[in-house]
C-alpha cells in the first residue's frame, strides 16, 4: 500500500529520502498556524516554503499537521526525520493512529558544533567554508 509521504520543512527536495524511496506517493505538507506563531516565522520564510512547495508535487493545506494528515485516512504515514521538537511531538501523536516510517534525514553538510537555525544569514555563515573548500 502507498503511504503519505508528510513533507515538512526539513525535508522539501525531490532527492530527500522519503521521495527517493517511495516515488509518486500523495504528498502533503501541512502549514501550521500554531507552529507558525510559536516559531515566529516572516512573511519571506512562508513565502519562500511556499514558492518551494509549487516546484513540488504535493499538496498543501494549512492547520494541525496531525488532523491533516490523519485526515488523509492513510494506511501509514512516511517522512524524514527533523530536529525540531514539535516534529517529535507530532509523531508521537500520529503513532497513536497510524504506523510513522521516519526516514533519516540526509545532512546538508557535515558540521559537529552548534548552529544558531533562526537565521540562515547565521547558519550559512558557518557552514559556507565547508561546503566550499571541499
Amino acid at each position: 500500500m502507498t503511504p503519505l509521504l508528510w513533507l515538512h520543512p526539513d525535508c522539501l527536495s525531490l532527492s530527500s529520502p522519503a521521495w527517493v524511496r517511495y516515488p509518486g506517493a500523495p504528498a502533503l505538507f501541512v502549514f501550521d498556524e500554531a507552529e507558525i506563531e510559536a516559531e515566529q516565522w516572516t512573511l519571506k520564510r512562508i513565502a519562500f516554503l511556499y514558492e518551494t512547495l509549487l516546484e513540488l508535487p504535493c499538496e498543501i493545506e494549512r492547520g494541525s499537521v496531525v488532523e491533516r494528515l490523519l485526515a488523509r485516512r492513510p494506511a501509514r504515514i512516511v517522512t524524514v526525520g527533523s530536529v525540531n521538537p514539535r516534529f517529535r511531538d507530532a509523531v508521537r501523536q500520529l503513532e497513536r493512529a497510524v504506523p510513522v516510517e521516519v526516514l533519516p534525514a540526509v545532512p546538508f553538510v557535515d558540521y559537529r558544533g552548534t548552529l544558531d537555525l533562526k537565521r540562515f544569514a547565521r547558519y550559512w555563515k558557518r557552514v559556507e567554508p565547508i561546503l566550499f573548500d571541499s
